[in-house]
């Protein structure tokens, strides 16, 4: 890392520069053909920005513009199922002004990058990651993969414990990364990793306001700064934002008509396949203790125009509670309120309208509901 760790002068033309970004990304895949197309994949807030490139003259040639360095995806779609169905063997790069090019010999995973100097900053700290992620990276792999193909609910529940521990390996390893690294913009990417969908603030802040003042100042680390207080309203212990978003028939449902019952706020999307995985346990848990007074109020992240897509997986799965959505994809604007940044995520709140749990998927949702209702 010479041109960004070293020391925080060094930084500062760099990453006080907010300017949009205008790159040019060359790959060179050895064995490619015209058969196989490329993509290089990033999003600009919460809306992706999908490239796609053909073979011309043994190069996949990206052009465009980022509002500031963010990392991207390139992958070679080799076997045309696209970059959403399970985990194509894929390369992380830095998109940023000028050239960056790409090399791969082997594994696109293991592709060469060079570029400017957030490309080498990136590309540190991906080797001081590499273990920990490729570890987390297989066994998410292996859950997808195993619900698409239906495995048995043990070898499935076996992967997603096994699945837990590695992601909490890495966002361990990304902490040792930012305490390690104070000036380093990969710091910002390695907190937000560590953060996950619901940040601990009591781990986060401290380790963000030991970022550099250059850091904490970038675009990037202002936006994580905003996160991060965005998360205190809804704390365990914090009242649950209220909010109203229309049903399937379009009626308005507000959060304040389920004050008086225990409810489980779900945030999912009929084409999110962990979200779905976990509908069998819920409608258990609903059937079992809906009678006690238990209630459920499903929140999609389903795409506009997506209605009836929404509407059968709601049919397909047996779900039988309240369900709501804008068809506004990762623009909800209950998700936004709730600082939704990935799916499934869940929030249990009490009939007082406080939130006493969050995140509870697979056994740990029947044990506090039995803990509840055996009261």
């Amino acid at each position: 890392m010479k041109k960004l760790i070293l020391i925080a002068l060094t930084v500062l033309p760099f990453i006080c520069n907010a300017q949009e970004q205008t790159y040019t990304v060359t790959a060179k895949v050895t064995g490619a053909t015209d058969s196989n197309v490329a993509h290089l994949v990033y999003y600009k807030g919460t809306t992706p920005v999908f490239l796609t490139s053909k073979l011309t003259n043994g190069e996949y040639i990206f052009k465009g513009t980022a509002p500031y360095p963010m990392t991207a995806s390139f992958f070679l779609d080799d076997k045309g199922i696209g970059y959403t169905h399970g985990f194509p063997d894929k390369l992380s790069v830095c998109v940023e002004n000028g050239n960056i090019d790409i090399s791969v010999t082997d594994s696109v995973k293991y592709g060469k990058v060079k570029g400017g100097p957030y490309n080498e900053d990136y590309q540190d700290y991906k080797k001081f990651m590499a273990t920990a992620a490729n570890s987390a990276d297989l066994l998410n792999g292996e859950v997808v993969m195993g619900f698409h193909n239906k495995i048995p609910k043990e070898q499935s529940d076996s992967l997603r414990a096994q699945l837990k521990i590695a992601v909490d390996a890495w966002r361990q390893r990304n902490g040792e990364y930012v305490k390690t690294h104070p000036n380093s913009y990969s710091s910002i990417q390695a907190l937000s990793n560590l953060c996950g969908v619901h940040p601990d603030l009591t781990i986060a802040k401290p380790l963000f306001d030991s970022l550099s003042p250059a850091l904490q100042a970038t675009t990037t680390g202002q936006e994580l700064k905003s996160r991060l207080l965005a998360t205190q309203s809804v704390q365990v212990g914090a009242v649950a934002p209220l909010f109203t978003q229309n049903d399937t028939t379009g009626k308005p449902v507000s959060l304040r008509d389920f004050r008086g019952k225990y409810v489980l706020l779900d945030f999912w999307a009929s084409w999110c396949g962990p979200c779905r995985a976990e509908n069998p346990n819920y409608v258990k848990n609903y059937a079992k203790y809906h009678v006690k007074g238990f209630e459920m109020l499903g929140v999609s992240f389903d795409r506009p125009g997506d209605k009836q897509q929404w509407i059968a997986a709601i049919h397909k799965d047996g779900l039988s509670w309240t369900q709501v959505s804008d068809l506004q994809f990762w623009d909800n604007t209950v998700g936004k309120v709730y600082g939704i940044r990935a799916i499934p995520q869940n929030f249990l709140i009490d009939p007082t309208g406080k939130i006493i749990a969050t995140n509870l998927t697979g056994d740990d949702l029947g044990k506090k509901l039995e803990e509840i209702f055996s009261k």
